[in-house]
């Protein structure tokens, strides 16, 4: 294949106007890590043919860079307080003594449409009129192409408090940022990370974070219209409510590419797209759940079709109120509680080896059939669990292994709370899951807890075994008996 083929190729995303000008070395891969080249700025055949979610996660070099000055530091920090205390006006709008009421009131109701509505959460946006087109073109960007559209959300999140909301969404490095996103945007996410951070949490507001972030996805329509990315400034903290009740309020404002370098390079293919959206949280104890209320502006840029900023508001409406996952997700990224793919064959293996790879659940006991209660391991411990046992994560696992060409890896923990290697940490977890376990019907066995006393020993017995094999220099002739 000659050099000219190759710099003829073009992206198949209908709004992409990235070429590739001259000889393209093809000696760049991807490795799970980012995006590698031998020229540094080339594009790979592997790359070129395959869906954009193998460059992706970035590695660190590859990240955006970020042009700030001490003065537009301060300018950025004074426009998101201005975001935030107008955000507080957003009381009037809504219902703000029923929190399950996600309808609008007053003279509201005329200015705005529903655009997406579950129990949970309703999107409105602006009708199109002469003041909402006036506002559309007072906060479109030189790259709009006519799709920018004012939004209003109203929701609730669930069985939370405010600080279970208020740790699940605090991310001040890329890990978390990454983990949280993945949870959020699914099988769209591509990548996100923390480009700067200028203040952090402090014990008296715990939610306080100003910093710059980017986030890359692809669009709803993945076939046709290229992936987006946003770069944003994001300020949150603590505030007071007008009755002086407790508030989490938490400001996104898009940054142009004169601040963060755009993505648009053909080895990554990323339209920056803008959205500005400012976040309210309140607790409502009546209700035991936490109020949403949240307003912005979203334009995907581009040459996209204007009709498909609606698909964008689809999905951004449940990132907001579907965050019951999150401090989990970051929780398992932090502590590493998943296992790498080697060490994770190799565990299964030595289950295996013991025959408890077809016995019973480990979390329920029960056992495994044909038709039903299929057996799964978990990518934590090895350990066989069945589905109703199981708790499954949308991560993002750049350190582990290549995540598939069309969904990001998709990993299950059983219910049983444990760390790996930590048999104490295991102990407590068991003999607290099991406490709280009531046997509604007699099992075949005769003793339930004598037959998980004898699991954990098998299962301390296991790990030991496994510890001194991976510490003996004969490692593989005993993998391959």
């Amino acid at each position: 294949m000659s050099n000219d083929h190759l710099s003829s190729r073009r992206s198949n995303s209908s709004d992409s106007a990235s070429t590739v000008a001259g000889p393209v070395s093809v000696a760049g891969t991807t490795n799970g890590y980012g995006f590698r080249s031998a020229g540094g700025d080339a594009l790979s055949i592997e790359m070129q043919f395959l869906n954009p979610r193998r460059r992706f996660p970035l590695a660190d070099e590859y990240l955006p860079l970020v042009y700030v000055t001490h003065e537009q530091v301060e300018d950025l920090r004074e426009t998101c307080e201005q975001l935030m205390a107008d955000a507080l006006e957003l009381a009037g709008m809504f219902a703000w003594e029923d929190s399950n009421n996600n309808e609008l009131v007053g003279e509201h109701r005329d200015q705005w449409k529903v655009h997406y509505q579950r129990p949970h959460v309703t999107l409105y946006r602006k009708k199109r009129g002469k003041d909402a087109i006036a506002d559309e073109l007072e906060d479109a960007t030189d790259d709009s192409n006519g799709g920018l559209r004012h939004f209003v959300v109203s929701g609730q999140i669930h069985d939370m408090s405010l600080e279970d909301v208020e740790y699940g969404l605090y991310c001040d490095a890329t890990l978390d940022e990454r983990a949280v996103m993945t949870d959020l945007y699914r099988e769209l996410f591509l990548d996100a990370a923390v480009l700067r951070s200028f203040e952090t949490q402090t014990p008296e507001d715990p939610f306080h974070f100003f910093g710059i972030k980017w986030l890359a996805h692809l669009s709803p329509a993945d076939k046709f219209i290229s992936p987006r990315d946003f770069a944003f400034v994001e300020y949150s903290q603590r505030a007071v409510g007008p009755k002086g009740e407790p508030l989490l309020v938490k400001v996104q404002h898009s940054l142009s590419s004169k601040h963060v370098d755009a993505m648009n390079r053909r080895e990554f293919d990323l339209v920056r797209a803008q959205m500005s959206c400012t976040t309210v949280y309140r607790h409502d104890k009546r209700a035991n759940n936490v109020q949403v209320i949240a307003r912005g502006h979203l334009d995907p840029c581009g040459n996209a079709p204007t009709i498909m900023t609606r698909a964008f508001l689809t999905r951004l409406a449940p990132t907001l109120v579907e965050v019951a996952h999150s401090a989990d997700v970051k929780y398992i990224m932090r502590h590493g509680l998943v296992l790498p793919k080697e060490a994770f064959f190799a565990r299964r293996n030595a289950l295996k080896a013991h025959g408890r790879h077809r016995l019973q659940c480990t979390a329920c006991g029960k056992r495994f059939g044909r038709l039903k209660r299929h057996l799964t391991q978990c990518r934590s411990c090895g350990e066989a669990a069945c589905g109703h046992c199981l708790m499954t994560y949308t991560l993002c696992l750049p350190n582990h292994e290549r995540r598939d060409a069309e969904h990001p890896t998709t990993t299950g923990f059983h219910e049983m709370n444990h760390s790996i290697g930590e048999q104490n940490a295991l102990m407590r977890s068991l003999q607290s899951e099991y406490a709280k376990m009531r046997v509604g019907v007699q099992r075949s066995h005769s003793n339930p807890q004598e037959m998980r006393q004898n699991r954990l020993a098998e299962w301390q017995a296991t790990e030991h075994q496994h510890t001194m094999a991976l510490s003996s220099p004969n490692l593989n002739d005993i993998d391959s008996d």
